[in-house]
C-alpha cells in the first residue's frame, strides 16, 4: 500500500476547490504589486470581478489612497531587504471596494512562496464590517450605561448628602430630650424618644456607608498604612462591642493575645471598622444569648477570625455574602442596609488583604476570616 502524502496539495484542482470554499478573501499579489489571484470570496468582497482584478495593481484596486504610497515602499523594502514587518501577522486596516465606500478588513499576509524564480504573495482578508458595528454598539450602551451609573451616583450622592443636615437635627434633639436636658418626660414619652434616638443613629450609620461605597466607587478611597497590633486591634473591637453584647444578652469573648508578634501593615481605622461590623454582625444574627469569639493564631499572626455560634449562612448564600445590598431572605428579623459586609470586603481588598468566609462543618454558626499584609522590613 501506497504510503500517504501531502502531495495531494500542489494539485491545482485542489488548491481550486481550497480557494474557492474559503471563507475570506484570497488576494494572491506578485512581487510587481500586480494581483496574480482573485477568489471568489474576493469577488464577493470586493466587487471586482476575477478578470477584472488580475493584472491590475493590487494597491490602486483596495487600498485607499493616502495608504498606497506606504503599501508600494514596503513591498520595495521587501524586495531589497527581505524584511516585513506586516508578513505573518494578522493586522486590521481599511479597504476600498468598487463602489469607492471604505470597509473595515482584518488581514493575514503569508510569508512569500517562489514562484518562477519571484516571489508572491497570498493574503487572506475577511470583512469585519458586522463585527465591528457591533462592537460599536457594545461600546456605546457601555458609555451610556457609564454615565446612566455616574448620574445615578452623583444623585444618590447628593440627596444622601441633603439628609445628612436634618438627621443631624433630629439626633440632636432627641438627644437632649433622652438625657433629661430639656424637661423630664413621662415613662411612656422616654420609650418613644429611646426608639427616635434609635432609630436616628440607625439611619445615619446608613447614610455614612452609603457615601463610604459612593467614595469607593469612585475611586476616592486610598488607604493611610501604618503598622497595626492585630491582636490589640481584636482585643479594642471586644471592649466597644460590649454594651451591645449586654443589651443582646450575649457576651464576646476576650481575644487570647498570640504569642508571636501580630503586627499587619493596614488602615487602623478600615481595619476597627472591619472588626467592628464582624462583631456586631454576629450578634445580631447569632439568635438568642449570642456568643461571639475574636482570636488571633499562632499560624498565622496576620490573620483574625470572628466566630458565632448562630444559624449560619446557607450554602446557596455564601457565594454573594459579599454582595452590595444582599441580605440572605428569611434568615434574621434584625434589620440591615446590606452594605456592611460589601464594605468590609472592599475595604480589606483596598489594603492588600482580604476578608473570607470559612465553611465551618463541625460547629454551627459562622466563621470569617480577615487577612492583611504583613509589614515591609522598612516599616518594623
Amino acid at each position: 500500500m501506497e504510503e500517504p502524502t501531502d502531495l495531494l496539495l500542489s494539485s491545482g484542482d485542489v488548491l481550486r476547490t481550497v480557494i474557492e470554499g474559503a471563507l475570506a478573501a484570497v488576494v494572491v499579489m506578485g512581487a510587481d504589486g500586480r494581483v496574480r489571484g482573485w477568489g471568489p470570496q474576493a469577488e464577493r468582497t470586493f466587487g471586482w470581478s476575477r478578470a477584472e482584478a488580475i493584472g491590475a495593481e493590487l494597491a490602486a484596486l483596495i487600498v485607499p489612497e493616502e495608504m498606497r504610497s506606504r503599501h508600494r515602499e514596503g513591498l520595495r523594502h521587501y524586495l531589497a531587504s527581505g524584511e516585513g514587518p506586516v508578513l505573518g501577522r494578522v493586522i486590521e486596516m481599511e479597504a476600498i471596494v468598487r463602489t469607492g465606500e471604505r470597509i473595515p478588513v482584518e488581514i493575514s499576509i503569508n510569508p512569500p512562496v517562489q514562484h518562477q524564480g519571484q516571489p508572491v504573495f497570498i493574503a487572506f482578508v475577511r470583512d469585519i464590517s458586522e463585527r465591528k458595528t457591533a462592537e460599536k454598539a457594545q461600546s456605546r450602551l457601555y458609555e451610556e450605561a457609564r454615565v446612566a451609573n455616574q448620574a445615578l451616583r452623583d444623585y444618590s450622592s447628593l440627596i444622601v448628602h441633603e439628609l445628612r443636615g436634618p438627621l443631624s437635627v433630629i439626633k440632636g434633639y432627641a438627644s437632649l430630650l433622652a438625657d433629661g436636658s430639656m424637661f423630664e418626660p413621662p415613662a411612656p414619652a422616654r420609650r418613644a424618644i429611646a426608639e427616635l434616638l434609635r432609630s436616628a443613629e440607625v439611619a445615619n450609620d446608613l447614610i455614612e456607608r452609603l457615601l463610604m461605597a459612593a467614595r469607593m466607587d469612585a475611586g476616592l478611597l486610598a488607604p493611610e498604612y501604618s503598622l497595626v497590633d492585630l491582636s490589640a486591634a481584636g482585643t479594642s473591637a471586644v471592649e466597644r462591642a460590649k454594651s451591645r453584647a449586654s443589651l443582646l444578652g450575649g457576651i464576646v469573648v476576650p481575644i487570647r493575645p498570640s504569642s508571636r508578634r501580630s503586627a499587619v501593615w493596614a488602615d487602623p481605622g478600615w481595619t476597627a471598622m472591619i472588626l467592628d461590623n464582624l462583631i456586631n454582625n454576629a450578634l445580631v444574627h447569632s439568635g438568642d444569648a449570642p456568643k461571639v469569639s475574636v482570636e488571633v493564631s499562632d499560624d498565622r499572626p496576620t490573620s483574625i477570625w470572628v466566630t458565632d455560634r448562630g444559624r449560619g449562612i446557607p450554602a446557596e448564600a455564601a457565594a454573594r455574602i459579599f454582595e452590595r445590598f444582599f441580605r440572605i431572605p428569611d434568615h434574621s428579623a434584625a434589620s440591615g442596609s446590606g452594605l456592611g459586609l460589601y464594605l468590609s470586603h472592599q475595604l480589606a481588598r483596598l489594603q492588600g488583604g482580604d476578608l473570607v468566609l470559612e465553611s465551618e462543618e463541625k460547629t454551627p454558626g459562622a466563621r470569617f476570616r480577615l487577612d492583611l499584609q504583613a509589614p515591609p522590613p522598612e516599616a518594623e
